[in-house]
Protein backbone atom coordinates (compact mmCIF):
# COMPACT_ATOMS: atom_id res chain seq x y z
CA UNK A 1 0.00 0.00 0.00
CA UNK A 2 1.41 3.36 -1.02
CA UNK A 3 -0.58 5.47 1.42
CA UNK A 4 -2.53 7.07 -1.42
CA UNK A 5 -6.12 7.87 -0.57
CA UNK A 6 -8.74 6.41 -2.87
CA UNK A 7 -9.82 9.25 -5.13
CA UNK A 8 -12.70 9.90 -7.50
CA UNK A 9 -12.01 11.91 -10.65
CA UNK A 10 -14.66 14.56 -11.32
CA UNK A 11 -15.37 14.21 -15.07
CA UNK A 12 -15.16 17.92 -15.95
CA UNK A 13 -12.46 20.58 -15.84
CA UNK A 14 -12.95 23.80 -13.90
CA UNK A 15 -11.84 27.30 -14.80
CA UNK A 16 -9.99 29.55 -12.33
CA UNK A 17 -13.13 31.05 -10.80
CA UNK A 18 -14.93 27.72 -10.42
CA UNK A 19 -11.85 26.13 -8.88
CA UNK A 20 -11.30 28.96 -6.40
CA UNK A 21 -14.95 28.80 -5.27
CA UNK A 22 -14.85 25.02 -4.93
CA UNK A 23 -11.52 25.03 -3.11
CA UNK A 24 -12.72 27.65 -0.61
CA UNK A 25 -16.00 25.85 0.07
CA UNK A 26 -14.31 22.45 0.39
CA UNK A 27 -11.78 23.90 2.84
CA UNK A 28 -14.58 25.52 4.83
CA UNK A 29 -16.43 22.19 4.98
CA UNK A 30 -13.17 20.40 5.88
CA UNK A 31 -13.49 18.10 2.87
CA UNK A 32 -10.30 16.93 1.16
CA UNK A 33 -9.76 18.05 -2.41
CA UNK A 34 -6.95 17.06 -4.73
CA UNK A 35 -6.39 18.95 -7.96
CA UNK A 36 -4.12 19.21 -10.94
CA UNK A 37 -3.65 22.48 -12.80
CA UNK A 38 -3.54 22.10 -16.56
CA UNK A 39 -1.57 25.11 -17.62
CA UNK A 40 -1.22 26.93 -20.89
CA UNK A 41 1.31 25.58 -23.27
CA UNK A 42 -0.38 24.95 -26.55
CA UNK A 43 -2.68 26.74 -28.95
CA UNK A 44 -5.55 24.61 -27.66
CA UNK A 45 -4.98 25.57 -24.01
CA UNK A 46 -4.54 29.32 -23.59
CA UNK A 47 -5.67 29.37 -19.95
CA UNK A 48 -5.36 27.28 -16.82
CA UNK A 49 -8.01 24.63 -16.15
CA UNK A 50 -8.23 22.35 -13.14
CA UNK A 51 -8.99 18.66 -12.79
CA UNK A 52 -10.28 17.83 -9.32
CA UNK A 53 -10.58 14.64 -7.31
CA UNK A 54 -12.69 13.87 -4.26
CA UNK A 55 -11.78 11.43 -1.52
CA UNK A 56 -13.97 8.33 -1.86
CA UNK A 57 -14.88 8.36 1.86
CA UNK A 58 -16.29 11.91 1.48
CA UNK A 59 -17.90 11.37 -1.93
CA UNK A 60 -21.50 12.08 -0.94
CA UNK A 61 -20.77 15.33 0.88
CA UNK A 62 -18.28 16.46 -1.79
CA UNK A 63 -20.67 15.69 -4.66
CA UNK A 64 -23.59 17.45 -2.97
CA UNK A 65 -21.46 20.51 -2.32
CA UNK A 66 -20.12 20.47 -5.89
CA UNK A 67 -23.62 20.13 -7.39
CA UNK A 68 -25.00 23.00 -5.29
CA UNK A 69 -22.02 25.29 -5.91
CA UNK A 70 -21.92 24.64 -9.66
CA UNK A 71 -25.74 24.64 -9.91
CA UNK A 72 -25.85 21.32 -11.76
CA UNK A 73 -29.54 20.60 -12.36
CA UNK A 74 -31.09 17.20 -11.87
CA UNK A 75 -32.56 16.20 -15.26
CA UNK A 76 -34.87 13.70 -13.55
CA UNK A 77 -36.68 16.69 -12.00
CA UNK A 78 -37.55 18.23 -15.39
CA UNK A 79 -41.28 18.69 -15.95
CA UNK A 80 -43.19 19.92 -18.98
CA UNK A 81 -43.89 23.66 -19.01
CA UNK A 82 -47.34 25.25 -19.07
CA UNK A 83 -47.67 28.99 -19.63
CA UNK A 84 -46.40 31.75 -21.88
CA UNK A 85 -43.06 31.03 -23.52
CA UNK A 86 -40.51 33.44 -22.02
CA UNK A 87 -38.94 34.00 -25.45
CA UNK A 88 -41.93 34.59 -27.75
CA UNK A 89 -45.03 34.62 -25.54
CA UNK A 90 -46.79 31.66 -27.17
CA UNK A 91 -49.05 29.86 -24.73
CA UNK A 92 -48.04 26.24 -24.13
CA UNK A 93 -49.52 23.39 -22.15
CA UNK A 94 -47.36 20.52 -20.85
CA UNK A 95 -44.68 21.18 -23.47
CA UNK A 96 -41.00 20.28 -23.44
CA UNK A 97 -40.29 22.99 -26.04
CA UNK A 98 -42.13 25.98 -27.46
CA UNK A 99 -44.06 25.02 -30.61
CA UNK A 100 -43.44 28.48 -32.12
CA UNK A 101 -39.80 29.35 -31.46
CA UNK A 102 -38.39 26.00 -30.33
CA UNK A 103 -37.12 27.20 -26.93
CA UNK A 104 -36.44 24.14 -24.81
CA UNK A 105 -38.00 24.02 -21.36
CA UNK A 106 -35.64 21.28 -20.16
CA UNK A 107 -32.86 21.92 -17.66
CA UNK A 108 -30.20 21.75 -20.36
CA UNK A 109 -28.30 18.89 -18.79
CA UNK A 110 -28.75 15.46 -20.31
CA UNK A 111 -29.46 12.53 -17.98
CA UNK A 112 -26.54 10.64 -19.53
CA UNK A 113 -24.01 13.52 -19.22
CA UNK A 114 -20.84 12.18 -17.53
CA UNK A 115 -21.08 14.74 -14.71
CA UNK A 116 -24.73 13.89 -13.98
CA UNK A 117 -23.89 10.17 -13.96
CA UNK A 118 -20.91 10.81 -11.65
CA UNK A 119 -22.96 12.89 -9.21
CA UNK A 120 -25.81 10.38 -9.21
CA UNK A 121 -23.44 7.44 -8.63
CA UNK A 122 -21.76 9.14 -5.67
CA UNK A 123 -24.72 10.67 -3.82
CA UNK A 124 -24.73 14.17 -5.27
CA UNK A 125 -28.50 14.09 -5.80
CA UNK A 126 -29.43 12.34 -2.51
Amino acid sequence: MTGELPRLDVPVTLNDTQFLWLNAVMESARLPLRYTALGPGSKRRAKVDYVVQFHRDHARASCRLFRELMKVPDPSQDTPFTGACPACGTETESAWACPSCGLSFRSGTAADHPLVLFLRAHGGYD
